[in-house]
Protein backbone atom coordinates (compact mmCIF):
# COMPACT_ATOMS: atom_id res chain seq x y z
CA UNK A 1 0.00 0.00 0.00
CA UNK A 2 1.23 3.49 -0.80
CA UNK A 3 0.11 6.73 0.79
CA UNK A 4 -0.35 10.14 -0.79
CA UNK A 5 2.48 11.93 0.97
CA UNK A 6 1.08 15.45 1.03
CA UNK A 7 -2.25 14.31 2.39
CA UNK A 8 -1.11 11.86 5.02
CA UNK A 9 1.97 13.38 6.55
CA UNK A 10 0.29 13.88 9.94
CA UNK A 11 -2.52 11.33 9.82
CA UNK A 12 -3.04 8.90 12.70
CA UNK A 13 -4.53 5.87 10.95
CA UNK A 14 -6.15 4.61 14.15
CA UNK A 15 -8.09 7.88 14.33
CA UNK A 16 -8.93 7.98 10.63
CA UNK A 17 -12.64 8.63 10.11
CA UNK A 18 -12.68 6.22 7.19
CA UNK A 19 -11.79 3.38 9.55
CA UNK A 20 -13.97 4.62 12.41
CA UNK A 21 -17.10 5.65 10.50
CA UNK A 22 -16.71 4.74 6.86
CA UNK A 23 -16.33 8.47 6.23
CA UNK A 24 -14.82 8.44 2.77
CA UNK A 25 -15.02 7.21 -0.80
CA UNK A 26 -13.02 5.04 -3.18
CA UNK A 27 -12.63 3.98 -6.79
CA UNK A 28 -11.10 0.85 -8.29
CA UNK A 29 -9.58 0.51 -11.76
CA UNK A 30 -7.05 -1.46 -13.74
CA UNK A 31 -3.48 -0.36 -14.36
CA UNK A 32 -1.44 -1.86 -17.17
CA UNK A 33 1.81 -1.29 -19.00
CA UNK A 34 0.44 1.94 -20.50
CA UNK A 35 -0.73 3.31 -17.15
CA UNK A 36 -4.07 3.61 -15.33
CA UNK A 37 -7.16 2.88 -17.39
CA UNK A 38 -9.58 5.77 -17.71
CA UNK A 39 -7.56 7.82 -15.22
CA UNK A 40 -9.20 11.20 -15.78
CA UNK A 41 -12.74 9.87 -15.48
CA UNK A 42 -11.91 7.82 -12.38
CA UNK A 43 -10.30 10.79 -10.66
CA UNK A 44 -13.26 12.96 -11.63
CA UNK A 45 -15.67 10.46 -10.08
CA UNK A 46 -13.54 10.37 -6.95
CA UNK A 47 -13.70 14.17 -6.73
CA UNK A 48 -17.46 14.12 -7.34
CA UNK A 49 -18.03 11.63 -4.54
CA UNK A 50 -15.75 13.58 -2.19
CA UNK A 51 -17.74 16.74 -2.88
CA UNK A 52 -21.00 14.93 -2.11
CA UNK A 53 -19.60 14.23 1.39
CA UNK A 54 -18.08 17.72 1.72
CA UNK A 55 -14.57 16.27 1.66
CA UNK A 56 -11.98 18.45 -0.06
CA UNK A 57 -10.61 16.11 -2.73
CA UNK A 58 -6.87 15.58 -3.06
CA UNK A 59 -5.12 17.14 -6.01
CA UNK A 60 -4.41 15.15 -9.15
CA UNK A 61 -0.70 15.45 -8.34
CA UNK A 62 -1.19 13.77 -4.96
CA UNK A 63 -3.27 11.01 -6.51
CA UNK A 64 -0.74 10.43 -9.30
CA UNK A 65 2.14 10.16 -6.83
CA UNK A 66 0.26 7.77 -4.57
CA UNK A 67 -0.78 5.57 -7.49
CA UNK A 68 2.77 5.56 -8.86
CA UNK A 69 4.17 4.52 -5.47
CA UNK A 70 1.68 1.66 -5.11
CA UNK A 71 2.15 0.42 -8.66
CA UNK A 72 5.94 0.47 -8.32
CA UNK A 73 5.69 -1.73 -5.22
CA UNK A 74 3.62 -4.38 -7.05
CA UNK A 75 5.61 -6.72 -9.32
CA UNK A 76 2.71 -7.54 -11.68
CA UNK A 77 2.33 -5.75 -15.02
CA UNK A 78 -1.45 -5.86 -14.91
CA UNK A 79 -2.76 -4.54 -11.62
CA UNK A 80 -5.95 -3.54 -9.88
CA UNK A 81 -5.58 -0.19 -8.13
CA UNK A 82 -7.89 0.98 -5.38
CA UNK A 83 -7.75 4.65 -4.39
CA UNK A 84 -9.40 5.44 -1.06
CA UNK A 85 -9.96 8.99 0.16
CA UNK A 86 -11.15 9.61 3.72
CA UNK A 87 -11.94 12.78 5.61
CA UNK A 88 -8.77 12.12 7.59
CA UNK A 89 -8.38 12.10 11.36
CA UNK A 90 -10.08 14.35 13.86
CA UNK A 91 -11.57 14.57 17.35
CA UNK A 92 -13.64 11.67 18.61
CA UNK A 93 -17.33 11.77 17.66
CA UNK A 94 -19.55 11.80 14.60
CA UNK A 95 -19.31 15.53 13.96
CA UNK A 96 -16.97 16.12 11.01
CA UNK A 97 -14.01 18.32 11.97
CA UNK A 98 -14.14 21.70 10.29
CA UNK A 99 -10.46 21.68 9.35
CA UNK A 100 -9.99 18.05 8.34
CA UNK A 101 -7.29 17.16 5.81
CA UNK A 102 -8.25 14.36 3.45
CA UNK A 103 -6.22 11.18 3.63
CA UNK A 104 -5.33 9.13 0.55
CA UNK A 105 -4.58 5.42 0.57
CA UNK A 106 -3.72 3.47 -2.57
CA UNK A 107 -3.44 -0.29 -2.84
CA UNK A 108 -2.20 -2.06 -5.97
CA UNK A 109 -2.50 -5.82 -6.42
CA UNK A 110 -2.09 -8.26 -9.31
CA UNK A 111 -5.15 -8.10 -11.53
CA UNK A 112 -7.24 -11.17 -12.34
CA UNK A 113 -6.93 -12.35 -15.90
CA UNK A 114 -9.55 -10.67 -18.07
CA UNK A 115 -12.07 -13.17 -19.36
CA UNK A 116 -13.84 -12.91 -22.70
CA UNK A 117 -17.19 -11.11 -22.56
CA UNK A 118 -19.04 -14.38 -23.26
CA UNK A 119 -16.94 -16.66 -21.05
CA UNK A 120 -19.85 -17.18 -18.63
CA UNK A 121 -21.21 -15.18 -15.72
CA UNK A 122 -23.73 -16.81 -13.40
CA UNK A 123 -25.94 -14.85 -11.04
CA UNK A 124 -28.06 -15.69 -8.04
CA UNK A 125 -30.58 -13.64 -6.09
CA UNK A 126 -29.36 -12.32 -2.74
CA UNK A 127 -31.55 -12.37 0.35
CA UNK A 128 -30.09 -9.13 1.68
CA UNK A 129 -31.98 -5.98 0.70
CA UNK A 130 -30.17 -2.71 0.14
CA UNK A 131 -31.31 0.15 2.32
CA UNK A 132 -32.61 3.32 0.70
CA UNK A 133 -30.61 6.51 1.28
CA UNK A 134 -30.94 9.01 -1.58
CA UNK A 135 -28.13 11.25 -0.30
CA UNK A 136 -25.64 8.40 -0.65
CA UNK A 137 -27.16 6.68 -3.69
CA UNK A 138 -24.75 6.43 -6.59
CA UNK A 139 -21.68 7.23 -4.49
CA UNK A 140 -18.89 4.72 -4.02
CA UNK A 141 -18.61 5.43 -0.32
CA UNK A 142 -16.79 3.25 2.20
CA UNK A 143 -19.93 1.81 3.84
CA UNK A 144 -20.00 -1.46 1.88
CA UNK A 145 -21.13 -3.77 4.68
CA UNK A 146 -24.30 -4.65 2.77
CA UNK A 147 -22.15 -6.00 -0.07
CA UNK A 148 -20.01 -7.94 2.39
CA UNK A 149 -23.05 -9.60 3.95
CA UNK A 150 -24.57 -10.33 0.55
CA UNK A 151 -21.37 -11.91 -0.74
CA UNK A 152 -21.23 -14.10 2.37
CA UNK A 153 -24.53 -15.71 1.34
CA UNK A 154 -22.89 -18.19 -1.04
CA UNK A 155 -19.74 -20.27 -1.21
CA UNK A 156 -20.48 -21.98 -4.51
CA UNK A 157 -17.67 -21.54 -7.06
CA UNK A 158 -20.19 -21.97 -9.87
CA UNK A 159 -21.83 -18.65 -8.88
CA UNK A 160 -19.99 -15.53 -9.99
CA UNK A 161 -22.10 -12.75 -8.53
CA UNK A 162 -25.36 -11.93 -6.77
CA UNK A 163 -28.27 -9.67 -7.68
CA UNK A 164 -29.12 -7.08 -5.04
CA UNK A 165 -32.66 -5.78 -4.59
CA UNK A 166 -33.86 -2.70 -2.74
CA UNK A 167 -36.34 -2.70 0.11
CA UNK A 168 -39.21 -2.47 -2.39
CA UNK A 169 -38.04 -5.56 -4.26
CA UNK A 170 -36.58 -3.57 -7.15
CA UNK A 171 -33.36 -4.63 -8.86
CA UNK A 172 -30.50 -2.26 -7.99
CA UNK A 173 -27.19 -3.82 -9.03
CA UNK A 174 -25.06 -6.89 -8.44
CA UNK A 175 -22.72 -7.31 -5.51
CA UNK A 176 -19.79 -6.35 -7.72
CA UNK A 177 -21.13 -4.39 -10.66
CA UNK A 178 -23.85 -2.62 -12.58
CA UNK A 179 -26.52 -4.59 -14.40
CA UNK A 180 -28.31 -4.28 -17.75
CA UNK A 181 -30.78 -6.54 -19.53
CA UNK A 182 -32.60 -6.58 -22.84
CA UNK A 183 -36.15 -7.74 -23.56
CA UNK A 184 -37.10 -7.43 -27.20
CA UNK A 185 -35.69 -4.13 -28.45
CA UNK A 186 -35.71 -2.42 -25.04
CA UNK A 187 -32.74 -2.27 -22.70
CA UNK A 188 -33.33 -1.86 -18.98
CA UNK A 189 -30.98 -0.74 -16.24
CA UNK A 190 -31.83 0.17 -12.64
CA UNK A 191 -32.14 3.76 -11.49
CA UNK A 192 -29.62 4.51 -8.73
CA UNK A 193 -31.43 7.32 -6.92
CA UNK A 194 -32.22 5.23 -3.84
CA UNK A 195 -29.24 2.90 -3.49
CA UNK A 196 -26.38 1.42 -5.46
CA UNK A 197 -23.13 2.60 -7.03
CA UNK A 198 -22.93 4.59 -10.25
CA UNK A 199 -19.95 2.88 -11.82
CA UNK A 200 -17.72 4.35 -14.50
CA UNK A 201 -18.39 1.45 -16.88
CA UNK A 202 -22.15 1.89 -16.47
CA UNK A 203 -21.71 5.44 -17.74
CA UNK A 204 -19.63 4.25 -20.69
CA UNK A 205 -22.23 1.63 -21.63
CA UNK A 206 -25.07 4.15 -21.37
CA UNK A 207 -23.20 6.60 -23.58
CA UNK A 208 -22.55 3.91 -26.20
CA UNK A 209 -26.23 2.95 -26.17
CA UNK A 210 -27.24 6.59 -26.53
CA UNK A 211 -24.96 7.06 -29.53
CA UNK A 212 -26.40 3.89 -31.08
CA UNK A 213 -29.95 5.21 -30.68
CA UNK A 214 -30.96 2.28 -28.48
CA UNK A 215 -34.24 2.23 -26.57
CA UNK A 216 -33.00 2.43 -22.97
CA UNK A 217 -35.27 2.63 -19.94
CA UNK A 218 -33.78 3.57 -16.55
CA UNK A 219 -36.10 2.91 -13.65
CA UNK A 220 -37.15 0.66 -10.79
CA UNK A 221 -37.92 -2.87 -12.00
CA UNK A 222 -38.95 -6.09 -10.27
CA UNK A 223 -36.64 -9.08 -10.53
CA UNK A 224 -39.17 -10.83 -12.74
CA UNK A 225 -38.18 -8.60 -15.63
CA UNK A 226 -34.56 -9.69 -15.34
CA UNK A 227 -35.59 -13.32 -14.99
CA UNK A 228 -37.52 -13.14 -18.27
CA UNK A 229 -34.90 -11.16 -20.21
CA UNK A 230 -33.55 -12.16 -23.60
CA UNK A 231 -30.02 -11.30 -22.51
CA UNK A 232 -28.25 -9.54 -19.66
CA UNK A 233 -24.80 -8.29 -18.80
CA UNK A 234 -22.78 -6.95 -15.86
CA UNK A 235 -19.98 -4.41 -16.05
CA UNK A 236 -17.36 -2.92 -13.78
CA UNK A 237 -13.84 -1.53 -14.04
CA UNK A 238 -12.13 -4.81 -13.14
CA UNK A 239 -14.26 -7.34 -15.05
CA UNK A 240 -15.04 -5.19 -18.06
CA UNK A 241 -18.30 -6.48 -19.57
CA UNK A 242 -19.56 -10.00 -18.91
CA UNK A 243 -22.66 -11.50 -20.48
CA UNK A 244 -24.90 -13.26 -17.94
CA UNK A 245 -25.24 -16.96 -18.73
CA UNK A 246 -27.53 -17.96 -15.85
CA UNK A 247 -29.78 -16.29 -13.29
CA UNK A 248 -31.09 -18.41 -10.42
CA UNK A 249 -30.49 -21.51 -12.51
CA UNK A 250 -32.24 -20.25 -15.65
CA UNK A 251 -29.83 -20.30 -18.61
CA UNK A 252 -29.29 -17.11 -20.58
CA UNK A 253 -27.51 -16.91 -23.92
CA UNK A 254 -24.97 -14.15 -24.54
CA UNK A 255 -26.75 -11.86 -26.96
CA UNK A 256 -26.17 -9.46 -29.82
CA UNK A 257 -26.33 -6.28 -27.77
CA UNK A 258 -23.74 -7.46 -25.23
CA UNK A 259 -21.54 -8.54 -28.12
CA UNK A 260 -21.87 -5.12 -29.74
CA UNK A 261 -20.98 -3.31 -26.51
CA UNK A 262 -18.07 -5.65 -25.83
CA UNK A 263 -16.62 -4.75 -29.23
CA UNK A 264 -17.38 -1.02 -29.16
CA UNK A 265 -16.69 -0.20 -25.51
CA UNK A 266 -14.40 -2.90 -24.14
CA UNK A 267 -12.47 -4.13 -27.18
CA UNK A 268 -9.18 -2.62 -25.96
CA UNK A 269 -9.60 -4.40 -22.62
CA UNK A 270 -10.94 -7.86 -23.18
CA UNK A 271 -10.07 -10.81 -25.41
CA UNK A 272 -12.43 -11.99 -28.11
CA UNK A 273 -15.18 -14.60 -27.70
CA UNK A 274 -14.38 -17.60 -25.53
Amino acid sequence: MAIGRESLAATDVTADRGLLYGDGVYRTFRHGATGPWDREAQFALLAHDCAALSIVPPSTAVLDRAVADAVAACPAVDQVVRVTVTRGSGPRGYRPPSAASAAVYVLAAPAPVLQAWDAGYRLRSCELRLGSQPRLAGLKHLNRLENVLARAEWDDPSIDDGVLLGTGGEVVETVMGNLFWRTGDTIFTPALNRAGVSGRQRARVLEALRLAGADVVIGHFAAGGLAAADEAWVCNSVLGLRAVTAFDGRPLTPGSRARQLAVEVFDAWQPGPA
